[in-house]
Protein backbone atom coordinates (compact mmCIF):
# COMPACT_ATOMS: atom_id res chain seq x y z
CA UNK A 1 0.00 0.00 0.00
CA UNK A 2 2.86 2.33 0.44
CA UNK A 3 4.21 1.91 -3.15
CA UNK A 4 0.76 2.50 -3.88
CA UNK A 5 0.34 6.22 -1.94
CA UNK A 6 3.43 7.27 -3.28
CA UNK A 7 3.00 6.47 -6.61
CA UNK A 8 -0.33 8.76 -6.28
CA UNK A 9 1.18 11.74 -4.80
CA UNK A 10 4.15 11.37 -7.55
CA UNK A 11 1.65 11.42 -10.78
CA UNK A 12 -0.85 13.95 -9.38
CA UNK A 13 2.10 16.62 -8.53
CA UNK A 14 4.47 15.81 -11.82
CA UNK A 15 0.88 15.66 -14.26
CA UNK A 16 0.20 19.11 -12.08
CA UNK A 17 3.43 20.64 -12.62
CA UNK A 18 3.69 19.51 -16.65
CA UNK A 19 0.23 21.54 -17.02
CA UNK A 20 0.86 24.47 -15.12
CA UNK A 21 4.67 24.48 -17.41
CA UNK A 22 3.10 24.67 -20.70
CA UNK A 23 0.64 28.18 -19.60
CA UNK A 24 -2.38 28.70 -21.19
CA UNK A 25 -2.99 27.75 -24.74
CA UNK A 26 -6.83 28.59 -26.42
CA UNK A 27 -9.09 25.95 -28.35
CA UNK A 28 -7.95 22.86 -29.52
CA UNK A 29 -4.06 23.06 -28.94
CA UNK A 30 -4.94 22.75 -24.95
CA UNK A 31 -7.08 20.53 -25.12
CA UNK A 32 -4.65 18.69 -27.24
CA UNK A 33 -1.67 19.35 -23.90
CA UNK A 34 -3.97 18.41 -21.30
CA UNK A 35 -4.97 15.16 -23.71
CA UNK A 36 -0.92 14.30 -23.43
CA UNK A 37 -0.67 15.04 -19.66
CA UNK A 38 -3.55 12.61 -18.96
CA UNK A 39 -1.69 9.54 -21.01
CA UNK A 40 1.21 10.32 -19.62
CA UNK A 41 -0.25 10.17 -15.99
CA UNK A 42 -1.89 6.83 -17.19
CA UNK A 43 1.07 5.40 -18.86
CA UNK A 44 2.83 6.04 -15.46
CA UNK A 45 0.24 4.27 -13.43
CA UNK A 46 0.59 1.15 -15.61
CA UNK A 47 4.09 1.07 -14.92
CA UNK A 48 3.89 1.71 -10.87
CA UNK A 49 1.47 -1.30 -11.09
CA UNK A 50 3.13 -3.46 -12.79
CA UNK A 51 6.40 -2.98 -11.32
CA UNK A 52 4.91 -3.12 -7.93
CA UNK A 53 1.21 -4.70 -7.60
CA UNK A 54 1.01 -7.63 -9.97
CA UNK A 55 0.48 -9.82 -7.45
CA UNK A 56 -2.91 -10.68 -8.75
CA UNK A 57 -5.57 -9.17 -11.27
CA UNK A 58 -7.19 -7.30 -8.66
CA UNK A 59 -4.61 -5.54 -7.27
CA UNK A 60 -2.99 -4.03 -10.62
CA UNK A 61 -6.64 -2.50 -11.78
CA UNK A 62 -7.39 -1.53 -8.13
CA UNK A 63 -3.93 0.31 -8.19
CA UNK A 64 -4.58 2.05 -11.83
CA UNK A 65 -8.32 2.68 -11.06
CA UNK A 66 -6.93 4.67 -7.65
CA UNK A 67 -4.40 6.76 -9.82
CA UNK A 68 -6.33 7.76 -12.57
CA UNK A 69 -9.25 8.84 -10.16
CA UNK A 70 -6.47 11.04 -8.31
CA UNK A 71 -5.04 12.25 -12.16
CA UNK A 72 -8.91 13.37 -13.07
CA UNK A 73 -9.03 14.81 -9.43
CA UNK A 74 -5.96 17.09 -10.36
CA UNK A 75 -7.00 17.87 -14.16
CA UNK A 76 -10.44 18.87 -13.01
CA UNK A 77 -9.05 21.27 -10.33
CA UNK A 78 -6.31 22.46 -12.64
CA UNK A 79 -8.57 23.52 -15.39
CA UNK A 80 -11.58 25.01 -13.63
CA UNK A 81 -9.45 27.74 -12.50
CA UNK A 82 -9.72 29.24 -16.41
CA UNK A 83 -13.53 28.04 -16.55
CA UNK A 84 -13.24 24.30 -18.48
CA UNK A 85 -14.17 21.28 -17.27
CA UNK A 86 -12.35 18.09 -17.91
CA UNK A 87 -12.96 14.36 -16.90
CA UNK A 88 -11.30 10.94 -17.28
CA UNK A 89 -13.41 8.34 -17.06
CA UNK A 90 -12.92 4.17 -17.32
CA UNK A 91 -10.30 2.52 -17.62
CA UNK A 92 -10.96 -0.73 -19.32
CA UNK A 93 -8.25 -3.04 -19.51
CA UNK A 94 -6.55 -5.54 -21.19
CA UNK A 95 -4.37 -8.23 -19.09
CA UNK A 96 -1.68 -9.58 -20.07
CA UNK A 97 1.37 -11.42 -18.84
CA UNK A 98 4.84 -10.20 -17.47
CA UNK A 99 7.61 -12.82 -18.24
CA UNK A 100 11.09 -11.74 -16.33
CA UNK A 101 14.57 -13.24 -14.77
CA UNK A 102 15.22 -10.83 -11.96
CA UNK A 103 18.24 -13.02 -10.39
CA UNK A 104 20.25 -10.85 -8.21
CA UNK A 105 23.45 -10.35 -9.78
CA UNK A 106 22.04 -11.42 -12.93
CA UNK A 107 21.47 -15.29 -14.49
CA UNK A 108 22.25 -17.28 -17.68
CA UNK A 109 19.16 -16.76 -19.91
CA UNK A 110 18.20 -20.02 -20.02
CA UNK A 111 14.98 -22.18 -19.85
CA UNK A 112 13.47 -23.05 -16.17
CA UNK A 113 14.35 -26.56 -16.96
CA UNK A 114 17.19 -25.50 -18.08
CA UNK A 115 17.43 -25.54 -21.49
CA UNK A 116 19.71 -23.20 -23.81
CA UNK A 117 17.72 -23.09 -27.07
CA UNK A 118 14.17 -22.51 -25.91
CA UNK A 119 10.72 -20.51 -26.99
CA UNK A 120 9.86 -17.85 -24.47
CA UNK A 121 6.66 -17.09 -26.02
CA UNK A 122 4.62 -18.03 -28.50
CA UNK A 123 1.57 -16.14 -30.51
CA UNK A 124 2.02 -13.07 -28.71
CA UNK A 125 3.02 -9.31 -29.40
CA UNK A 126 5.32 -8.29 -26.58
CA UNK A 127 6.06 -4.65 -25.38
CA UNK A 128 7.90 -2.85 -22.67
CA UNK A 129 10.98 -5.68 -23.30
CA UNK A 130 13.92 -4.36 -21.71
CA UNK A 131 17.40 -6.64 -21.12
CA UNK A 132 20.47 -5.74 -18.49
CA UNK A 133 23.15 -7.65 -20.05
CA UNK A 134 25.96 -8.02 -17.04
CA UNK A 135 28.33 -10.42 -19.01
CA UNK A 136 28.45 -12.03 -23.00
CA UNK A 137 30.64 -14.20 -24.87
CA UNK A 138 33.65 -12.61 -26.40
CA UNK A 139 32.78 -13.95 -30.12
CA UNK A 140 34.72 -11.49 -32.08
CA UNK A 141 34.76 -10.18 -35.16
CA UNK A 142 31.55 -9.20 -36.84
CA UNK A 143 27.98 -9.62 -35.31
CA UNK A 144 26.36 -12.43 -37.10
CA UNK A 145 30.10 -13.65 -38.82
CA UNK A 146 30.79 -16.09 -36.86
CA UNK A 147 29.61 -19.65 -35.90
CA UNK A 148 25.47 -19.63 -34.27
CA UNK A 149 27.20 -21.22 -31.35
CA UNK A 150 29.44 -18.28 -30.63
CA UNK A 151 26.40 -15.97 -29.49
CA UNK A 152 23.63 -15.54 -27.20
CA UNK A 153 20.36 -14.85 -30.42
CA UNK A 154 16.81 -13.40 -29.51
CA UNK A 155 14.77 -14.63 -32.40
CA UNK A 156 10.99 -13.22 -32.99
CA UNK A 157 9.43 -15.01 -35.98
CA UNK A 158 6.34 -15.31 -37.40
CA UNK A 159 6.30 -18.51 -39.20
CA UNK A 160 7.40 -17.51 -42.44
CA UNK A 161 10.19 -14.33 -41.24
CA UNK A 162 12.28 -14.07 -38.86
CA UNK A 163 13.93 -11.25 -37.02
CA UNK A 164 17.19 -11.54 -34.91
CA UNK A 165 18.92 -9.64 -32.14
CA UNK A 166 22.41 -11.44 -31.10
CA UNK A 167 24.99 -10.10 -27.93
CA UNK A 168 28.12 -10.33 -27.63
CA UNK A 169 30.95 -8.72 -26.05
CA UNK A 170 33.82 -6.82 -27.66
CA UNK A 171 37.56 -7.85 -26.05
CA UNK A 172 37.13 -3.67 -25.40
CA UNK A 173 34.50 -4.77 -22.76
CA UNK A 174 31.82 -3.39 -25.04
CA UNK A 175 28.54 -4.77 -25.17
CA UNK A 176 27.72 -5.30 -29.13
CA UNK A 177 24.08 -6.00 -30.00
CA UNK A 178 23.67 -6.55 -33.90
CA UNK A 179 20.06 -6.42 -35.48
CA UNK A 180 19.37 -8.94 -38.48
CA UNK A 181 16.27 -8.68 -40.67
CA UNK A 182 14.72 -11.61 -42.30
CA UNK A 183 16.15 -9.84 -45.56
CA UNK A 184 19.87 -9.19 -44.29
CA UNK A 185 21.56 -7.18 -41.83
CA UNK A 186 20.60 -4.25 -40.47
CA UNK A 187 23.32 -2.93 -37.90
CA UNK A 188 25.42 -3.31 -34.77
CA UNK A 189 24.97 -0.71 -32.05
CA UNK A 190 27.63 -0.94 -28.88
CA UNK A 191 27.73 0.72 -25.42
CA UNK A 192 30.33 0.57 -22.93
CA UNK A 193 28.86 -0.63 -19.74
CA UNK A 194 27.95 1.47 -16.53
CA UNK A 195 27.89 0.20 -13.19
CA UNK A 196 28.90 -2.88 -14.55
CA UNK A 197 25.81 -3.63 -16.59
CA UNK A 198 24.58 -2.40 -19.99
CA UNK A 199 20.87 -1.40 -20.52
CA UNK A 200 19.02 -3.05 -23.97
CA UNK A 201 15.46 -1.53 -24.74
CA UNK A 202 14.51 -3.76 -27.65
CA UNK A 203 11.22 -2.31 -27.73
CA UNK A 204 12.03 1.53 -27.37
CA UNK A 205 15.14 1.03 -29.40
CA UNK A 206 18.03 2.02 -27.48
CA UNK A 207 21.64 0.46 -26.52
CA UNK A 208 23.21 2.13 -23.04
CA UNK A 209 20.70 4.63 -22.89
CA UNK A 210 21.18 5.86 -26.59
CA UNK A 211 19.30 5.20 -29.50
CA UNK A 212 19.82 2.40 -32.26
CA UNK A 213 18.39 2.96 -35.24
CA UNK A 214 18.79 -0.97 -36.43
CA UNK A 215 16.91 -2.13 -32.97
CA UNK A 216 13.22 -1.47 -35.06
CA UNK A 217 11.42 -4.19 -32.84
CA UNK A 218 10.58 -7.56 -35.28
CA UNK A 219 10.67 -5.32 -38.33
CA UNK A 220 9.51 -7.24 -40.78
CA UNK A 221 7.79 -9.74 -38.92
CA UNK A 222 3.65 -9.38 -38.30
CA UNK A 223 1.82 -9.94 -36.05
CA UNK A 224 1.73 -11.93 -33.62
CA UNK A 225 4.99 -13.96 -33.39
CA UNK A 226 7.03 -16.23 -31.18
CA UNK A 227 10.10 -15.35 -29.07
CA UNK A 228 13.16 -17.95 -29.29
CA UNK A 229 16.06 -17.36 -26.81
CA UNK A 230 19.40 -19.26 -28.40
CA UNK A 231 22.23 -19.78 -26.72
CA UNK A 232 20.78 -19.06 -23.17
CA UNK A 233 24.01 -20.22 -21.49
CA UNK A 234 26.37 -17.27 -23.41
CA UNK A 235 25.07 -14.36 -21.59
CA UNK A 236 24.51 -13.32 -18.61
CA UNK A 237 21.61 -10.80 -16.65
CA UNK A 238 18.31 -9.64 -16.14
CA UNK A 239 15.16 -8.81 -18.70
CA UNK A 240 11.53 -8.78 -18.64
CA UNK A 241 8.81 -7.94 -21.37
CA UNK A 242 5.18 -7.89 -21.30
CA UNK A 243 3.01 -9.96 -23.77
CA UNK A 244 -0.73 -9.65 -24.20
CA UNK A 245 -1.74 -12.91 -23.27
CA UNK A 246 -3.60 -12.97 -20.04
CA UNK A 247 -2.82 -15.84 -18.28
CA UNK A 248 0.39 -17.16 -20.30
CA UNK A 249 2.61 -19.83 -19.75
CA UNK A 250 4.88 -22.34 -21.06
CA UNK A 251 6.82 -25.55 -19.72
CA UNK A 252 10.07 -23.16 -20.07
CA UNK A 253 8.70 -20.72 -17.62
CA UNK A 254 7.67 -20.87 -13.78
CA UNK A 255 4.55 -19.89 -13.02
CA UNK A 256 5.28 -18.42 -9.55
CA UNK A 257 7.16 -15.74 -9.45
CA UNK A 258 10.69 -16.47 -8.45
CA UNK A 259 14.37 -15.20 -8.54
CA UNK A 260 16.49 -17.02 -9.89
CA UNK A 261 14.55 -18.90 -13.34
CA UNK A 262 12.48 -17.26 -15.78
CA UNK A 263 8.69 -17.01 -14.52
CA UNK A 264 5.45 -15.04 -15.33
CA UNK A 265 3.13 -12.85 -13.69
CA UNK A 266 0.39 -11.41 -13.89
CA UNK A 267 0.55 -7.79 -15.71
CA UNK A 268 -1.46 -5.21 -17.50
CA UNK A 269 -0.65 -4.87 -20.95
CA UNK A 270 -2.61 -2.08 -22.01
CA UNK A 271 -5.19 0.53 -20.41
CA UNK A 272 -8.25 2.78 -22.17
CA UNK A 273 -9.97 6.12 -20.59
CA UNK A 274 -12.33 8.09 -21.95
CA UNK A 275 -11.17 11.66 -21.93
CA UNK A 276 -13.07 14.70 -22.50
CA UNK A 277 -12.93 18.38 -22.55
CA UNK A 278 -15.21 21.19 -22.44
CA UNK A 279 -13.94 24.72 -23.30
CA UNK A 280 -15.82 27.87 -23.90
CA UNK A 281 -14.65 27.29 -27.64
CA UNK A 282 -14.51 23.66 -27.90
CA UNK A 283 -15.91 20.40 -26.66
CA UNK A 284 -13.02 17.13 -27.85
CA UNK A 285 -13.82 13.74 -26.38
CA UNK A 286 -11.95 10.79 -27.12
CA UNK A 287 -10.61 7.49 -26.19
CA UNK A 288 -6.70 7.76 -24.59
CA UNK A 289 -4.96 4.34 -24.83
CA UNK A 290 -1.65 3.90 -22.53
CA UNK A 291 0.73 0.92 -23.30
CA UNK A 292 3.90 1.67 -21.61
CA UNK A 293 7.11 0.38 -23.89
CA UNK A 294 5.18 -0.47 -26.89
CA UNK A 295 6.68 -0.65 -29.92
CA UNK A 296 6.46 2.74 -32.25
Amino acid sequence: MTFIALALVVNAAIFTENLASRGETAGSDDALLVRHGVEDAVERAVVQANTYNASSESALEDSVDASIANVSRSVTRQQSVSGRVVTVSGPTYTQGTQIVDTAPGGSNFTSAVPTDNWTVATNVNARAYTMTIHDANTAGGANFGGPTTDEFRLNVTDGSDTWRVNVTERASGDVAVGVKEFGGEAGVCTASPTGGTVEIDLTGGRVGGQPCAPLAFAEGVSSSYDIEYDNGQLVRGNYSLVVDRDGYTNLNLISLFGSDDPATRQGIYAVRVTYRYDGASITYETEVRAAPGEPA
